[in-house]
């Protein structure tokens, strides 16, 4: 073939002016589907690392607020206005109004849900601290019951979108990792928050040791959930690995609640127990994730199981915290009243509450004694914490067991 005829099959790079124009009919070429589809997939991606870019200054700026204020509550306030202003979210188009979305917000359930749970708390509070004869104390405690009642029927009748709706709350597997998140909280939280007492008032620790002796026990709890992980991955199976991990962090926790008789040794029994009660609790967790999210949900309740789950979590960490708190001031008063004059002993119990650097100031033989009573008062709690991961692990055979998939 010749050259000439190589040179007239070229397709020219620049159309020529004269060259005639395209058809109405005639498409022009587009990207294909796909390219398109990675396209925006691109765009997507670049979204998102701009996100963590913002993201970076909004944690910098919440730990500044921390150390600088040294609350949580100034981190927490650092963290909410630079999320504010420096992190861009994809702007999501939608066809109903605000003031529509605004309605379907459970504001009524929200209000609900505080006034029970502080009705609760602090009539416990109060009936601790002061007494429970008080009127202020009885009608706090009378109310929690009809606003709990009034809040399952909002949830249940009348929110739009409710955030615990009934069918997600009351279905009797999902119900049961609900009870075991709440117990399993109750205790672990009660347990990480009353055992730096034991250290300093009994042990006689300073502040930075009772820290310091709460350190194993955290690393515990955090390698528990991850070594979960890795089980469920490995075997696909979370009911036996869930009840299994329960069982253990129960009987783990036995040794903790008889510490306190032990006279020498005691700070290396809690160490080493709650190191092996953490651990599987963390699993237990990690499982209870699962059995909510994978297998007794839809996708569409998943976001919303996954948020109940979280509430009744937190629930039972403040309520856990509470309860501990009532059994152990009601059996160090009792003794204290027992050992010494009513009138000195309700003294005495006031100025601990205060601060327990009281105990330092009072005489020798009344510091033993004082010591003595708030060892069995910490006792008392701690058994308390074990009735609570029991009733957790009896929480756990109730879950649906199935196969991971």
């Amino acid at each position: 073939m010749s050259d000439t005829t190589h040179a007239t099959e070229r397709t020219p790079l620049v159309s020529s002016p004269d060259a005639e124009p395209r058809g109405q009919d005639e498409q022009i070429p587009t990207d294909p589907p796909h390219e398109v589809e990675l396209q925006e997939q691109g765009e997507e991606e670049l979204k998102s690392r701009r996100n963590v870019q913002y993201t970076l200054p909004v944690l910098s700026l919440g730990i500044f607020l921390a150390f600088l204020d040294q609350s949580v509550v100034a981190a927490i306030n650092g963290h909410i206005v630079s999320v504010a202003f420096l992190v861009r979210l994809p702007q999501r188009k939608s066809d109903i109004s605000w003031r529509e979305q605004l309605k379907r917000i459970d504001f009524l359930g929200a209000v609900l849900l505080i006034l029970s749970i502080f009705a609760l708390l602090f009539g416990l509070d109060r009936g601790t601290n002061v007494s429970w004869h008080s009127p202020t104390t009885l009608v706090s405690l009378c109310l929690t019951l009809p606003l709990t009642i009034a809040f399952l029927l909002v949830e249940t009748k009348f929110a739009l979108a409710p955030f615990t709706p009934g069918h997600v709350i009351f279905d009797r597997a999902l119900l049961a990792c609900y009870a075991q998140n709440f117990f399993g909280y109750a205790g672990f939280t009660a347990l990480i928050f009353y055992l730096p007492l034991f250290f300093q008032v009994v042990l006689m620790m300073t502040p930075v040791q009772a820290g310091a002796g709460l350190i194993p026990a955290a690393i515990s709890a955090v390698v528990g959930t991850f070594v979960g992980g890795l089980i469920l991955k490995r075997i696909g199976r979370y009911y036996w690995l869930g009840f299994i991990s329960a069982s253990v962090a129960v009987l783990a926790s036995i040794p903790i609640a008889i510490a306190p008789s032990v006279h020498s040794g005691s700070l290396i029994i809690i160490c080493v127990a709650s190191v092996a009660s953490f651990v599987p609790q963390g699993i237990v967790v990690t499982a209870s994730l699962i059995a909510i999210l994978v297998s007794n949900v839809t996708a569409a309740d998943q976001a919303v199981a996954t948020a109940s789950s979280f509430l009744f979590r937190s629930l039972g960490a403040a309520i856990g915290v509470s309860l501990v708190g009532l059994v152990i001031d009601q059996v160090l008063g009792s003794k204290l009243r027992a050992a010494l004059d009513p009138q000195d002993a309700d003294q005495i119990l006031g100025k601990i509450k205060t601060s327990l650097d009281f105990i330092k100031l009072l005489r020798p033989e009344l510091q033993i004694t004082v010591r003595e009573c708030y060892n069995a008062g910490i006792q008392s709690g701690f058994v308390m914490c074990s009735a609570l991961l029991v009733m957790s692990a009896f929480c756990v055979i109730f879950w649906r067991a199935k196969k991971m998939s």
